[in-house]
């Protein structure tokens, strides 16, 4: 399906506009599906983040300068306060997700544009969680309103003006993720109600509709210049598919499905690298391993997601991204000779393209360029490096993590076949963070997938986006070995489980191995005026060895450089997964 690009004069005055600007429901759901949008600077007073039901245990002590209990993780109720309020936020704004790992038959209640805590305050609507799932109007949107490997998720925009307080009745469930973002003060939107027009139900249909058709090339006009290269690459050769000289903007870069036996492809799709160097710059702005780019790791998984998939015709990636000139080359750093056939489709540009931010998008393991080291294992331990940006305006749209758990901590049986590896603390003096934590935290009651996200931006001490698990980012639940695909999240790889739909036994292959999942902030992007990172909990170390690698793509402004690259050598990409070791007396 293609999607008509927005006219993007028009979109940059929207974006700009001064107090007053309304936006309604349909504007809102349009947002969903808006990736040129992606590319504008975010403007003063536009803000995204997270509510969740994290473990408040854990805080910033502004005396002492240090993070507290940071990797507490109790993150069942963690409400607001004791009236089980789950979100309270000062408007205008819209909250676009809500996530739960368990929807039960108590009701959410919404309050809206009023005092939740005044005498006899009644929410402007409630609805039994289960029903917010399973019910209409809620379910006549399947793409946006689904279950996907036990994971409640509800995309619905829920906008307020003033206000907006959402909290939980009696036994409406277990975690929540509440994702939102607010607008400069002066913008009007239409509150919530609890009901919807027919406008509002037709915008909901195009939203659902355009996701479920979710594909290559669906944001490519009719009048898109189409590039097609095809190229045959030897060992250790490099070659451009496309350079343009002119301003433009690519919508679809579309790679013809290679042939390869499937189970090579784990090698052959890391020994392969694309870049993307805009302008004059001096480094790429996009480089990362083919398979990684196109949204999944360790090999060839079958998925569609609105920016990026793989089909049984071939891989595409939808991110709109401007330029003044570019160039888009692809490597190969295996020992055989590869064939490939591209074609990227490309627009013009509108307005001024120097306003326009530049994409980016990274691949690298355990990278902490931007950080300091030495203090994440220390009482910033356990958050794992995804991506720090410094000194430019941009928004963050999301990332691919890909995990190598070659144990599993919860099957006994499974545990027992194994010698244990436990995590080492090297040298790490007795009062530091990473000592703490293994010697302290039962640490190794937990998996891969017990790690919050967390958002920092602006230089937040404490991140406004503080999640309950990254499998709960991903949009799934209770570590379910699931392989699953939706337009903003997917899960195709867990394990055993390496097809859309099939599921391993969780306490037998799944979560045991590869394990690939994938996560894009479109409407819900997080927009940053300054700086911006990401960081994920990650409980065990790599003599574990548990081994993760993430591939984040955002936008900053252009001619700024990022931290990244811009090359990984191939024995850092390929090959470096460590098989778990069989007792002596296993097969």
């Amino acid at each position: 399906m293609k999607i008509a690009p927005i006219t993007l004069s028009i979109l940059l005055t929207a974006l700009t506009a001064s107090a007053g600007e309304s936006l309604t429901y349909s504007d809102l759901c349009d947002r969903m599906v808006d990736m040129q949008r992606l590319a504008t600077p975010p403007v003063a007073g536009e803000k995204s983040g997270c509510f969740s039901s994290r473990d408040r245990k854990s805080r910033y002590d502004e005396g002492t300068g240090r993070y507290v209990e940071w990797p507490a993780n109790h993150d069942q109720k963690g409400y607001v306060d004791d009236k089980g309020t789950m979100l309270k936020l000062d408007g205008p704004g819209v909250v676009w997700r809500i996530w739960s790992a368990q929807a039960k038959k108590g009701n959410l209640e919404f309050y809206i544009d009023k005092d939740a805590d005044a005498a006899g305050a009644t929410p402007t609507a409630a609805f039994p969680f289960i029903d917010m799932i399973k019910a209409p109007p809620f379910s006549d949107y399947p793409e946006l309103v689904h279950i996907k490997a036990k994971g409640n998720n509800f995309f619905i925009p829920i906008p307020f003006n003033k206000s907006i307080v959402i909290r939980g009745g009696k036994d409406w469930g277990m975690y929540y993720q509440i994702t939102y973002s607010t607008f400069p003060e002066g913008t009007k939107v239409p509150s919530f109600t609890g009901t919807f027009s027919e406008s509002d139900k037709a915008a909901l249909q195009k939203v659902n509709d355009i996701w479920g058709k979710r594909g290559p090339k669906m944001f490519a006009s009719e009048t898109a210049q189409v590039t097609k290269k095809s190229v045959s690459l030897g060992a250790g050769k490099e070659a451009v598919i496309a350079a343009f000289s002119k301003p433009g903007a690519i919508t679809s870069i579309v790679l013809d499905r290679p042939q390869m036996d499937r189970k090579e492809s784990i090698k052959i799709l890391r020994e392969l690298a694309i870049s993307i160097t805009w302008d004059d710059d001096k480094k790429p702005a996009v480089w990362a391993p083919l398979g990684d780019f196109f949204g999944t790791a360790a090999g060839e998984n079958l998925l569609r997601t609105m920016a990026t998939g793989m089909t049984t015709d071939g891989y595409y990636a939808n991110w709109y991204m401007p330029f003044k000139k570019a160039k888009i080359a692809v490597r190969n750093d295996g020992k055989e000779k590869r064939d490939l056939s591209f074609t990227v489709h490309t627009e013009k540009v509108k307005g001024n393209v120097d306003q326009l931010l530049r994409f980016h998008c990274k691949w690298h393991r355990d990278d902490f360029s931007g950080f300091d080291k030495k203090r994440h294992f220390d009482d910033r331990y356990p958050d794992w490096p995804v991506l720090k940006v410094d000194g430019s305006k941009g928004r963050f749209c999301g990332f691919m993590a890909h995990m190598w758990n070659p144990f599993h901590i919860w099957n006994r049986e499974h545990a027992a076949k194994y010698e244990k590896s436990p995590p080492a603390v090297g040298d790490s003096p007795r009062g530091s963070g990473v000592y703490r934590f293994y010697n302290l935290s039962g640490s190794k009651k937990f998996w891969w997938g017990e790690g919050d996200e967390k958002f920092f931006v602006d230089g937040e001490k404490m991140p406004s986006t503080f999640g309950t698990g990254s499998e709960d980012y991903f949009g799934y639940a209770w570590g379910t070995a699931q392989a699953f695909d939706s337009a903003l999240q997917a899960q195709p790889r867990n394990g055993a489980a390496d097809e859309i739909g099939k599921l391993a036994d969780r306490a037998g292959p799944g979560n045991v191995g590869h394990i690939s999942n994938v996560r894009w902030q479109i409407a819900d992007n997080v927009p940053f005026q300054k700086s911006f990172e990401a960081t994920v909990e990650k409980y065990h170390l790599n003599s574990w060895p548990l081994l993760n690698a993430y591939c984040a793509a955002w936008y900053q402004e252009a001619g700024k450089e990022d931290y990244y690259g811009p090359v990984m050598p191939v024995e850092e990409r390929s090959d470096y997964y460590i098989p778990a070791k069989l007792k002596k007396n296993e097969d």
